[in-house]
């Protein structure tokens, strides 16, 4: 327990990476949004420049510390194999700047990996504020989600979708049924979202100890897991209940 005294942060820089990081996490679902109301190099590369900016701060940090700030976990050699396979897969494929390209967007957000663990050890108090916060966004998308299958129509139509088959609507293949992606490009990107928030959701409701917590992150997580179900993405589904299986026996055999 944290008293008056002591601060969430050991210091400022502690701060700016754990304000810029929050910040990070949570406008990223909105990308397309802020990409649209403010047109231009910020709106379209804002989370490059934030990532980036991140990144700075945490070899700020890792000099100070005097060591590369890793998870120090297993984590850590999956994450360099997987940044080695596209590498290789880069450099064996030729295709120059398409496949540069294509390497930039599957490796951009590998720093998280390690830039998340540096900002909960400096900082554990913001581990709840991180966790409510992207708990929040997950509610708030998912009832995006479910509301524009309620009505039936687009609430935030994808320009991609419009460009690719000249209308936003996505329906499941020879049928008239909506898979919704609110504020997303595709009802996939959603769902993987959602899948990833959902245990989060259900992990404050097992450990929030206030009712209105509880409720609320219960809440959440049913907002969550309907939405899922109405992206209709089969492989998802079947991700997301392998999830929830794992987790349920890790929390078993915790207790």
């Amino acid at each position: 327990m944290r008293t008056r005294t002591e601060k969430p942060c050991p210091d400022l820089l502690d701060t700016f990476m754990a304000v810029g990081l929050a910040l990070f996490l949570l406008l990223l679902p909105f990308h397309l949004v802020i990409k649209r109301m403010l047109p231009g190099p910020i709106g379209t590369y804002w989370k490059e420049i934030l990532l980036g900016l991140l990144l700075i701060l945490w070899a700020i940090r890792c000099l100070r510390a005097r060591r590369l700030l890793l998870t120090d976990t297993p984590l850590d050699l999956a994450v360099f194999l997987h940044l080695a396979l596209f590498l290789l897969r880069f450099v064996l494929d030729r295709s120059g700047w398409v496949g540069a390209w294509g390497l930039y967007v599957s490796v951009m957000y590998l720093p998280l990996f390690w830039l998340v663990p540096t900002l909960l050890r400096r900082c554990p108090a913001w581990t709840l504020y991180l966790v409510s916060g992207l708990v929040g966004v997950g509610a708030i998308v998912a009832l995006g989600g479910l509301l524009e299958f309620a009505l039936n129509v687009p609430i935030w139509p994808s320009e991609e979708m419009i460009q690719r088959q000249g209308f936003p609507d996505v329906f499941i293949y020879g049928t008239h049924i909506r898979r919704v992606y609110f504020t997303f490009d595709s009802p996939t990107t959603l769902a993987n979202t959602l899948a990833m928030l959902l245990p989060l959701a259900l992990s404050l409701f097992l450990s929030a100890r206030r009712p209105l917590a509880r409720l609320a992150a219960a809440l959440a997580a049913a907002l969550m897991a309907g939405c899922i179900v109405v992206t209709f993405s089969r492989g998802i589904w079947v991700a997301t209940v392998i999830a929830l299986v794992i987790m349920a026996l890790l929390s078993s055999l915790a207790h």
